[in-house]
């Protein structure tokens, strides 16, 4: 697997790294969470500065704890661009995957080369066998990106979620481990891997 600490082998350098969310990375997640399309996703603190710090806190430690992966996805700078996160969901091998993308970096292609990067070590590193996830349906950029990672559309929740006191349909997909993979970008690559 590429790292970025990769040299010598004449391959272009990477473009966007993953790493484990730092405290140094504040900033960048507070402005995302306070952006309209996610205002209320996050907010589980009486401040947004609160919830910003209990979220960050909590992603930060499961880079390296086993069966969750909360992946900060980075430019060359080391400035945060995303998140790409797979949580256990049962003891079936079935992960539930979530991103999203700092608002001056959204409809670049991030969320995608990242996910498309992490669904091959997901299912053969980690050992997810099936992978989901689900989006507002009024949503459909973060579709794209499921689908452009191999993912297949599932079929809608009704009222499946509730932000700001309004409920969403939530479209949902999944992929499995033997389904065809994704092409992938080798200017992605790991900072540091993380623990399987």
């Amino acid at each position: 697997m590429n790292t970025a600490t990769d040299a010598g082998t004449g391959a272009q350098p990477p473009t966007l790294r993953l790493r484990a969310w730092k405290a140094a990375d504040f900033d960048e997640v507070r402005r995302s969470f306070a952006d309209d399309s996610m205002r209320g996703q996050f907010h589980a603190r009486d401040t947004l500065e609160a919830s910003t710090a209990a979220w960050l806190e909590g992603a930060s430690k499961r880079y390296s704890r086993a069966g969750t992966f909360f992946h900060c996805v980075t430019g060359p700078d080391g400035r945060a661009l995303a998140n790409i996160a797979c949580a256990p969901i049962d003891e079936h091998d079935c992960g539930w995957v979530s991103y999203w993308t700092v608002p001056w970096a959204r409809g670049k292609g991030v969320a995608s080369r990242a996910l498309s990067f992490l669904v091959p070590w997901w299912h053969d590193e980690a050992g997810v066998a099936r992978l989901e996830l689900g989006h507002r349906a009024n949503n459909p950029a973060s579709g794209a990106v499921a689908l452009r990672a191999g993912f297949r559309e599932e079929g809608v929740q009704r009222g499946k979620l509730r932000y700001d006191g309004v409920r969403y349909d939530t479209v949902v997909y999944g992929r499995l481990s033997e389904d065809p993979r994704p092409g992938t970008d080798d200017r992605v690559a790991f900072v540091e891997e993380p623990l399987v």
